[in-house]
């Protein structure tokens, strides 16, 4: 299967015409190399619907004859940024190796030695050692207590069984924790899924007035059950109860033998851009602010080194031209549509050393200038590769 990259870049509408950005490099890579892909299966489409196709499980899942790295990218929850590499022509090997690379643990303080007994009840979803996909999220726990915030990199040592909690929960495995569950055993016919039943699992043994200990001790007996059949730790989906951004989460049961951590460099300058763009609440400019952000594949189909702030920040106006807005027709009809709901989706807005740019939502963009807001709810991308001053 060839992937025309050529075509995409001059496909009327694309992610790339609306950015108005577009690299030599890419230029260069379109017209010279188009990118051959003889292992990707018929489910990778190609560059017309924006690549955000990866960031959609179902369309990996179930693919018998994809090699063994390719089913590992399938088995997580969320596929991760660097997927989009693949766009890219990076070799399949460099792949393989960052499916296994970007985890990230914080603390508040240095671990002197992982330990498989280390007890806390304000794990969500029982013991163990929890990492995550996203480095700006295991940041923000460096900063949950101790006097010595501390980022690490996580590697798998072996490639650990891992139970998915966002799958819908096998039948087998029901009949296994029916009993450990006892008298709660009905919130696994409650739950589409383990993830789920652990939440329900917590809430009502809080309203029953149970304690954090006895609520563990069920995890506990999850845990045993799973560990029969040969399974490591979990992973599932962060996030989503939370209210931060999805990501890749994993909690090792044995972490001593199965990782190693190394003390990571935090993202520099990341306090900055947090105090110039403040997290936005229910409304900007008077304006309520939708929870989807469209078309986040575009992210890492387009940079190659990135960060983002977490959770949509509020971006003024001012960060960008004072050109007046393009006054299309379609550009008017949005804008007549965003004053009649009141609501706005946010945009993603990059910033590297040129400034900022909007890289998707160049048509709310203008219609918020229509309306005259002064400020748009957004994700703010950072362009590590070209940084903007200050960072």
């Amino acid at each position: 299967m060839v992937i025309n990259v050529a075509a995409m870049l001059n496909k009327p509408g694309s992610m790339y015409q609306h950015i108005g950005r577009i690299s030599m490099r890419d230029i260069e890579k379109a017209d010279k190399r188009p990118i051959d892909t003889p292992m990707a299966p018929d489910w990778i489409k190609d560059y017309e619907e924006g690549f955000a196709g990866f960031n959609d499980k179902p369309r990996i899942e179930g693919v018998d004859t994809a090699p063994d790295w390719l089913k590992q990218i399938a088995s997580q929850p969320v596929a991760p940024e660097w997927i989009n590499n693949r766009a890219k022509g990076l070799p399949v090997e460099e792949d393989k190796q960052k499916i296994l690379m970007d985890e990230y643990h914080g603390t508040g303080k240095p671990i002197d030695k992982l330990d498989d007994n280390y007890y806390s009840t304000q794990n969500y979803y029982g013991q163990g050692f929890y990492t995550t996909d996203n480095k700006s999220i295991g940041e923000g726990y460096t900063k949950k207590g101790g006097d010595k915030p501390t980022l690490y990199d996580v590697k798998s040592k072996e490639d650990s069984k891992m139970f998915d909690m966002e799958q819908t929960l096998p039948k087998e495995v029901k009949e296994k924790l029916t009993p450990a569950l006892g008298d709660y055993s009905y919130v696994l016919d409650e739950s589409k899924n383990l993830r789920e039943a652990y939440d329900m699992l917590r809430d009502e043994m809080y309203a029953d007035g149970q304690s954090a200990d006895t609520t563990q001790e069920y995890f506990d007996s999850i845990r045993a059950n799973l560990e029969g059949e040969g399974y490591r730790g979990l992973k599932h989906i962060g996030g989503l109860r939370t209210g931060k951004d999805p990501h890749n989460v994993k909690i090792y049961w044995k972490p001593s033998s199965d990782v190693s951590i190394s003390q990571s460099t935090p993202s520099s300058g990341s306090g900055e851009m947090d105090k110039r763009f403040q997290k936005v609440g229910d409304s900007v400019s008077g304006i309520s602010v939708r929870k989807d952000i469209p078309n986040m594949g575009s992210i890492g189909a387009s940079l190659d080194d990135y960060t983002e702030l977490s959770g949509i920040r509020e971006v003024s106006m001012s960060e960008f031209s004072d050109a007046p807005p393009e006054t299309t027709e379609r550009n008017k009809k949005l804008a007549a549509e965003i004053k009649q709901s009141g609501e706005l989706n946010p945009l993603i807005v990059v910033l590297d050393k040129d400034g900022s740019y909007i890289l998707e939502g160049s048509h709310r963009y203008d219609a918020a200038k229509i309306l005259k807001l002064k400020s748009i709810p957004a994700k703010v991308v950072i362009d590590k590769r070209n940084p903007p001053k200050g960072y």
